[in-house]
């Protein structure tokens, strides 16, 4: 009797200082390919996705402003009046000027059909955008023919929109391409903002973006999130090589309530087809030395990883595990490097 309760006694100092292992039950993930979405962001400031700039092309005296900042006019109604004696010899010079922006319309209608192949409505409705501007461009060029051919003493509103911004006043001389005001439509608003260039090669025309706009200084109201897609990319990197600019498009809300010039965070929802993914719950020590307990037979070593981006459920390997290697996701607490488990449970 007491010779069997010695033993018992040995057997558990022995358990309790190691001299015996017991098998841990864990769950498992399995390492695998998974695409995980990334949502890279930046700032900006929201423009009018339809902005026409009202300039002269020649220096010239504005007799008569007959618009305010904000006021909303139809396509047509007086803006400014001029002192016709400037253009009187420059109208083959506007003609040139008119066939440069008829060209730009021209591109812009090649790159719609494009699109229109493709079924990209969004894509679609920007570059019609622009259409609408140009041709507004365009409008501007011809009434400044008008006015060198003496039919005409004044600009009218190219577009239906609103006055953005008033630059002249009555009696100013306005210099050669000098912006006098600007009649802008906010039916859609655009953001250009800088974005990690580590993700421009997963970054493309059509990406889903969110545009979340910040309320106007003392307003109580909560930032306005508008839904929309890339509708360009800049062909070269900023900021020293760290960013890329990309310029995104979404319809304003009903009452227009995004205005031009406000702060805007952009947020692009960028797929990373990955080769080597495992869930979040792997990773130990996330932030200071990354680590992750992978299953060799009945026991586990523990492997630093290099990471890559997460979308809060699962996260990007890039250096440490391959492809079908099991990783704890359950039980890791109880574990060190070498400790037997029993895998009760495999999921990927």
């Amino acid at each position: 009797m007491r010779k069997y309760a010695v033993g018992a006694v040995l057997a558990c100092l022995l358990a309790a200082c190691g001299g015996t292992s017991t098998s841990h039950d864990v769950v498992v993930y399995r390492a695998g390919a998974r695409t995980v979405i990334d949502h890279p962001g930046g700032t900006g400031l929201t423009t009018a996705a339809i902005n026409v700039p009202v300039s002269v092309d020649f220096r010239d005296l504005v007799t008569d402003v007959n618009v305010h900042p904000g006021e909303t006019v139809h396509k047509g109604q007086q803006l400014l009046s001029l002192d016709r004696t400037p253009f009187a010899s420059q109208a083959q010079a506007l003609q040139s000027k008119q066939q440069l922006i008829q060209g730009e319309i021209q591109n812009v209608q090649g790159r719609i059909a494009i699109a229109q192949a493709k079924g990209d409505a969004a894509q679609v409705s920007a570059l019609n955008s622009q259409i609408v501007s140009y041709q507004g461009q365009y409008v501007i060029l011809q009434q400044q023919i008008d006015i060198a051919n003496g039919r005409a003493a004044l600009l009218s509103a190219p577009i239906d929109g609103a006055i953005g911004e008033l630059k002249i006043a009555p009696g100013a001389f306005a210099a050669p391409g000098q912006i006098l005001m600007t009649v802008i439509d906010t039916a859609h608003i655009e953001v250009t903002a800088s974005l990690p260039i580590s993700d421009r090669q997963f970054v493309s025309i059509g990406t889903s973006a969110d545009i979340s706009v910040t309320p106007t200084p003392g307003s109580t109201a909560p930032a306005m999130l508008l839904t929309g897609k890339v509708i360009e990319i800049a062909a070269g990197a900023s900021g020293a090589g760290q960013f890329f600019q990309a310029t995104v498009d979404a319809p304003n809300t009903a009452d227009h309530a995004v205005l031009p010039g406000l702060q805007a965070y952009v947020r692009v929802s960028v797929d990373h087809n990955s080769p080597v993914v495992v869930s979040k719950l792997a990773v130990l020590n996330i932030d200071n030395d990354p680590t992750v307990y992978v299953v060799d037979g009945s026991v586990v070593h523990s492997r630093n990883v290099q990471l890559g981006v997460s979308d809060g459920t699962y996260i990007e390997i890039l250096g440490g595990l391959k492809p079908g290697d099991l990783c704890v996701i359950v039980g890791s607490q109880l574990l060190n490097d070498g400790s037997k488990v029993r895998v009760t449970q495999t999921v990927s």
